[in-house]
């Protein structure tokens, strides 16, 4: 998902542009414009090309059946840039949209396929868009374009407009740019002339009240990381823990099985059976062992797999599925097959070149190689104890963070409250213009009031408990200096919208109906950091640049704190709240509704008062605010989850090779415990012994563990939450639950051997 390449020709020299600001405080980034896109295109000398690609949600309508669909408007550049060929029909031209958009969609090959039913006539026909405009299919294209979207089913013409293109740089900035970079160009290098382009434009395009109000980006990066990374590297850093762990089992019992079968081998080989025969013998075993393993292993594979891309569509909807690699699993039969060989041959060589093959007394051979093994069996639990040290501390890590996230009080009521969402991609085609925008957003609100056992009910033009990167605009305070802007949240609400989250007012006043758009409401955060010892009732505020005589924001009261961005933003960016979310006419905004009654009841009744106002409206999405809290702790609720697993495991597995090595030196030294009883060792002095043997090697393995830990968790520090990687009781816990596990695992080989009959040891050898 992270490594592989995109699946398009020489993607290597596919790049994605983004810009960020590096002096904000949460160092937000955004996609380019469309005047970025016209200042870039036509670069040779270090770009082959570049394209647009911007997703979009649209109402599809076609032989009957109307949907809200994913797809993606796209510049005529894009299939160009990707190097793709049509699979059926061809793709739109740049002289074909110019001026303008034609009407012409190409539609994936998947939902060619599972929507349209494969038809091989599909090319020409119409479809409606928004209910309204009338596209006509001219394409289908390959499979390896959904590597961007695999839930987008249709492509369709993207025409922008440089209409301002000389006051503003950044207006529109919402779309996936691409770029090909020229062969032997490098990506320091593309940067840099993508810095000098920003700057011809400042210096030399932009006019003056531009240049007054631009805030050049700091720095501009390609391709960004995946949202799943560091999860996934997380993943994969336990997975190969747990690998190490399970080889040093395994080979701890080779190297026990080697000294087991010696005598067996020995009195084979005195009996006539050579070197191929017994080369042959051990090859058999080892096959049947390690085919068994591989037959096990691939069908968990493959269950796994499925299990992966139904965790994959919450994590990431639109990430293309995860297959098992052919390469990879051949790969895998190859390891098998060296594994196979390995454990066939070695032994044998081995026992051949010691000459512990000629010796048939099993009492002799263990004074040779007995002390070597048992040195190297030592080893390898003491590296598993270390293993298993710290992927269990990294686990209590998350563990303790996961409580943490879920301690931290949201500041609003979530069990009571629903949210239902409405797009752009909804209210836009039922709208000509912003004031029947607006007149629709009465009536819905309107209807929703009407729904019995509803308290209240609140808009906000902006997502809640969701990342939005609308976040964190620059403002100023009136009377400070305004070569300093400082970044908040700003959220347009209704007057009703807090008193529905049932966030109290602190200080001054809550909004009522008859505010204006200069009202204002700030949390405490807010007041906490910039207003600190002042009394904020009456403050005036601006956006990015004081208006030049204009009209100030006014704060008229100051709200307890609301995690509106989810409960891991309980210390990020103050919020202001903007009246006039009911008075703006805009197409987008969540609607809130606090009610006792339950959540499924009363989101059906909003569904319906929704299609009373019109039969085409549909919510984008709803639910309760609980389960937006939850959504948004999938992924660390997931990666806790597997690496809590992860841990277990290899407790386990560590707790089963000090048990092995354990009993496997009891039953090799026999004869000398036998010999310790019969001169008057008793059986708890035994015991001790043996428990004792475990305990230090289950102490050596903790310390290189911890010593391991306190390198390795500072990569896991970005997903800690409340406490730090050194948090001393995730060490403690770790430190007594292991030496439990010590003690379990050598219990049992120390009581084996305090039962040993020393006359019956010395008469056995």
């Amino acid at each position: 998902l992270i490594l592989k390449p995109l699946p398009i020709e020489n993607s290597g020299n596919l790049v994605q542009l983004f810009n960020h600001w590096e002096h904000r405080d949460n160092s937000p980034r955004s996609n380019s414009s469309w005047n970025q896109y016209v200042d870039l295109k036509g670069r040779t000398e270090l770009f082959e090309g570049c394209a647009i690609r911007n997703p979009i949600d649209r109402i599809l309508s076609y032989n009957s059946v109307t949907k809200m669909v994913k797809g993606q408007a796209v510049t005529a550049d894009f299939f160009e840039l990707m190097r793709t060929k049509p699979f059926m029909g061809r793709f739109f031209t740049l002289e074909e949209i110019n001026p303008g958009p034609a009407r012409v969609l190409v539609l994936t090959q998947s939902s060619w396929e599972n929507d349209f039913d494969a038809d091989p006539k599909i090319l020409g026909k119409e479809v409606l868009i928004d209910y309204a405009n009338s596209y006509t299919i001219i394409g289908v294209a390959p499979r390896n374009l959904e590597v961007f979207d695999n839930q987008a089913k249709f492509f369709i013409p993207l025409f922008g407009s440089s209409k301002g293109y000389t006051e503003s740089r950044y207006q529109y900035n919402s779309f996936d740019l691409w770029l090909r970079l020229a062969p032997g160009v490098t990506r320091e290098a593309a940067i840099e002339r993508v810095r000098e382009i920003e700057q011809h434009w400042y210096d030399e395009i932009a006019i003056a009240k531009a240049r007054q109000s631009y805030r050049n980006y700091d720095e501009f990066d390609f391709d960004l990381p995946h949202p799943m990374e560091q999860f996934l590297f997380l993943l994969e850093a336990g997975s190969i823990l747990i690998l190490l762990a399970g080889t040093f089992n395994v080979m701890n019992l080779v190297l026990s099985r080697i000294s087991q079968k010696a005598s067996e081998l020995a009195v084979r080989n005195a009996l006539g059976a050579g070197k191929m025969t017994l080369h042959r013998l051990m090859l058999v075993e080892s096959a049947l062992l390690i085919c068994g393993g591989l037959f096990l292993g691939l069908i968990l594979s493959f269950f796994g797999v499925d299990i992966i891309n139904s965790y994959l569509t919450i994590l990431s909807p639109g990430t293309i599925p995860i297959e098992i690699d052919l390469k990879i699993l051949l790969i895998i039969i190859g390891v098998a097959i060296g594994l196979t060989l390995l454990l066939g041959i070695l032994p044998i060589e081995l026992l051949f070149r010691t000459g512990s093959i000629d010796q048939i007394d099993s009492s002799q051979q263990s004074a040779s190689t007995g002390r070597t093994t048992r040195m190297l069996n030592n080893s390898m639990v003491v590296g598993q104890v270390a293993i298993a040290v710290s992927l269990l501390i990294g686990s209590i890590l998350l563990i303790r963070s996961f409580q943490s996230v879920m301690a931290v009080d949201p500041g609003f009521e979530a069990d009571s409250i629903v949210r239902a969402r409405l797009d752009y991609s909804v209210i836009g085609p039922l709208s000509k213009n912003r004031a029947d925008a607006g007149a629709l957003k009465q009536r819905i609100y309107s209807a929703m009031k009407e729904i019995p056992g509803v308290e209240s009910i609140g808009l906000s033009m902006y997502r809640m408990l969701s990342t939005d990167p609308r976040g964190g605009q620059p403002f100023h305070i009136k009377g400070e200096s305004p070569e300093k802007p400082i970044f908040k949240l700003s959220y347009i609400v209704s007057h009703d919208y807090l008193t529905t989250l049932g966030v109290p007012i602190i200080d001054g006043r809550n909004f009522n109906e008859n505010d204006n758009g200069q009202a204002v409401i700030v949390d405490e955060l807010f007041v906490e950091r910039f207003l600190k010892g002042r009394n904020p009732i009456g403050i005036e505020l601006a956006g990015q640049m004081p208006p030049p005589g204009g009209k100030w924001d006014r704060i008229v009261g100051v709200s307890a704190r609301a995690n509106v961005r989810g409960l891991e933003d309980d210390n990020g960016i103050p919020i202001i709240y903007h009246h006039g979310a009911l008075r703006r006419p805009w197409w987008e905004y969540t609607i809130i509704a606090r009610s006792q009654r339950p959540a499924a009841t009363i989101l059906k009744e909003m569904n319906m008062k929704l299609r009373e106002v019109d039969p085409r409206l549909n919510f984008t999405y709803s639910g309760t605010l609980a389960d937006a809290i939850d959504e948004m702790l999938v992924n660390r609720k997931g990666i806790t989850q597997l690496l809590t697993f992860f841990a277990a495991l290899a407790l386990f597995l560590s707790a089963f090779g000090v048990y092995a090595v354990l009993a496997y030196d009891v039953s090799q030294r026999n004869r000398e415990i036998g010999i310790r009883r019969a001169i008057g060792a008793s059986q708890t002095s035994v015991s001790k012994m043996i428990v004792s043997q475990g305990l230090w090697k289950t102490l050596l393995g903790l310390g290189l563990g911890f010593l391991f830990t306190l390198y390795g968790t500072r990569f896991l520090e970005s997903q800690l939450f409340g406490i730090t990687a050194l948090d001393y009781q995730s060490y403690a816990i770790v430190f007594i639950l292991f030496l439990l596990v010590a003690l379990l695992a050598s219990y049992l080989p120390a009581s084996k051997a305090a039962k040993v009959d020393p006359i019956e040891s010395l008469k056995s050898e």
